[in-house]
């Protein structure tokens, strides 16, 4: 198949694709990999407090979550001015993916200790995962008079700024950050998502390239860039950044896909026909979609 065809077969099913596949995925900051509280040996609490309160640490480090909710209320219930216990149950009802049950545990515990910013993080972080942006920004505003350099709170405003399309705001946001943590590639590729989402292509590839030189094992950036290679018709850049996300992610089904149309592209039509074999096991409507263009 020639070029041309391959890159109208792109243009008319990527968007349909992105979705389904992974490609401009909805901004989400990931939570730290732990977030649990130990208590300080000067606190003072009753003394069946702490104990269901260990008992619910252990619980959620054993991925017990409901266990773990049920003994942080007994506890915070047992001493109202337990802020731990009820911050923790804010956090286990988050591993839960019950974000409305966590913001009043969030609420509580921001009422008893203000100023602690792990706290104002989470409570912002559920109003974003339930796609309440204007909170989050009222959130993150407050949170930021308290500590201004809060990358964590900084990225969620930043993301939340993004979805509501404030582009001048986010990209505000976004650049402190980059000055505040130039090694984090993932600040870069949030500049460039702002650039791609008004369309200004050259600046999203620009920053997507920052990206993907701060942090080189990054998905996000490479695949992206990668991907609007393609749709520029460069296509040896766009096979080679496939490739080296292929080497980071074997069963990356959407650059398994592209990389089938870059290579079928290019003349190399069986290693285009790997691809759909590599692609049968994990995406059997790709595998059928690349198989289909290759034969076209």
């Amino acid at each position: 198949m020639g070029a041309s065809i391959v890159l109208f077969i792109a243009f008319i099913t990527s968007f349909a694709l992105a979705q389904m596949y992974g490609y401009d995925v909805a901004m989400t900051p990931s939570l730290p990999a732990s977030a649990s509280l130990k208590l300080e040996e000067e606190e003072n609490y009753n003394f069946k407090a702490v104990k269901w309160y260990n008992q619910g640490v252990e619980a959620f480090s054993q991925k017990n979550y409901a266990q773990a909710l049920d003994l942080f209320q007994q506890s915070f219930e047992k001493e109202p001015s337990f802020w731990q216990a009820s911050y923790m149950a804010g956090l286990t009802a988050i591993q839960m993916q019950d974000f409305t049950k966590a913001i009043p545990y969030f609420e509580q515990a921001k009422k008893l200790k203000p100023k602690e910013m792990k706290i104002h993080y989470y409570l912002a972080y559920c109003h974003y995962a339930q796609k309440d942006y204007d909170k989050t920004i009222t959130l993150t505003k407050e949170a930021l008079e308290i500590a201004p350099k809060h990358q964590g709170i900084l990225e969620l405003q930043g993301l939340a700024l993004l979805q509501k399309q404030r582009w001048q705001d986010a990209l505000a946001v976004f650049k402190q950050l980059t000055e505040l943590a130039p090694e984090n590639g993932l600040y870069f590729y949030y500049i460039g998502k702002v650039y791609e989402r008004q369309d200004a292509i050259a600046e999203a590839m620009q920053y997507y390239q920052k990206a993907t030189e701060a942090s080189p094992s990054l998905i996000a950036p490479k695949e992206d860039l990668a991907f609007l290679y393609f749709r520029n018709g460069e296509l040896e850049k766009s096979e080679q950044l496939f490739s080296e996300v292929l080497e980071i992610q074997p069963k990356r089904t959407f650059s398994l896909y592209y990389l089938g149309l870059v290579k079928s592209a290019l003349g190399k039509k069986e290693e285009a026909q790997r691809c759909v074999e590599q692609l049968k096991p994990l995406s059997e409507e790709l595998a059928q979609r690349l198989e289909q263009a290759l034969s076209d």
